[in-house]
């Protein structure tokens, strides 16, 4: 009709986030008008750490992006809730194993890469790395909504709420003038966009809200604060050099593993890893 053909640009713009673009620049331009070019080039090394991590965890989705699909298709939805729940603890586990060590040794990372560390560096960047956590636990609920095609909802408001980003941190920006707090909101707000974006992906597709909580948010918080906690303290004790960051980064590598393994899964999938690496050893052994 002569409305759809009229809408179709605006459309488009919401479903191929468009918006999202312009929001995000239209962030970077208030960061440099209001703070100087210094703080913008922080912001863009954080946002390259941000992408640099999610990068890191969707070599998992693109593995398990087809059988959720399939599985779909073939009405299997246990499988399919099943690949989508563990497909997003996988990637959410898989961030932590760099983003934790990177978070406890932000100052000597940056040290090492930039040589000069400006001003604000360090917090913007352990704020940024934090923010791919939900985007890759979405990425399978994403394919999971998507394989029903419905996602006209799932497109639309979520792209209208991150509109609303941009005016109230050009308003914060009034009030406090500071660059922090304007960060903080940015990765607040896009928690709060994400939690949208879950809330209408369970509604259109075979997933619950409820069991993914249980299943992935709450296990995904407890390992993180706990492995987080950890490192910290173990940190005190080691000095900041390659050493100390290798440490840091096996020993987190062990915790975030043991916490999987005890708090991450439930009894089935941990038997059905136990048979695996069974079956792995066995082989193994056979082999000698």
């Amino acid at each position: 009709s002569t409305l759809e053909v009229t809408l179709f640009p605006y459309t488009t713009l919401f479903r191929s986030g468009g918006l999202n673009t312009i929001t995000w620049q239209g962030i970077i331009i208030l960061f440099n008008i209001s703070f100087g070019v210094t703080i913008n080039a922080v912001y863009n090394i954080a946002n390259q750490l941000k992408t640099c991590t999610l990068g890191f965890a969707q070599n998992v989705q693109k593995a398990i992006s087809p059988q959720i699909t399939k599985t779909y298709a073939a009405k299997d939805y246990e499988r399919h809730c099943l690949l989508v729940y563990n497909g997003s603890k996988a990637q959410i586990y898989l961030i932590y194993l760099i983003i934790i060590p990177f978070i406890i040794k932000t100052g000597y990372i940056l040290n090492l890469w930039l040589g000069h560390v400006p001003e604000y560096s360090v917090i913007f960047c352990q704020l940024a790395v934090l923010m791919p956590l939900l985007n890759a636990g979405f990425e399978p609920v994403r394919n999971s909504a998507y394989a029903t095609g419905r996602i006209k909802t799932l497109s639309v408001i979520p792209n209208l709420c991150h509109m609303l980003l941009l005016p109230i941190c050009y308003i914060t920006n009034r009030i406090y003038n500071d660059p922090i707090i304007m960060m903080i909101l940015v990765v607040i707000i896009d928690y709060i966009i994400y939690a949208i974006k879950y809330y209408l992906a369970a509604k259109v597709s075979v997933l619950s809200l409820f069991v993914f909580i249980k299943k992935v948010i709450l296990p995904s918080v407890i390992i993180f604060f706990s492995s987080l906690i950890l490192c910290f303290y173990i940190n005190k004790s080691l000095s900041d050099n390659l050493s100390g960051m290798f440490f840091i980064l096996i020993i987190n590598i062990f915790i975030v593993t043991i916490l999987f393994y005890t708090v991450g899964i439930n009894n089935q999938e941990r038997t059905y890893i136990n048979s695996h690496l069974r079956t792995i050893a066995i082989k193994i052994f056979r082999k000698e």
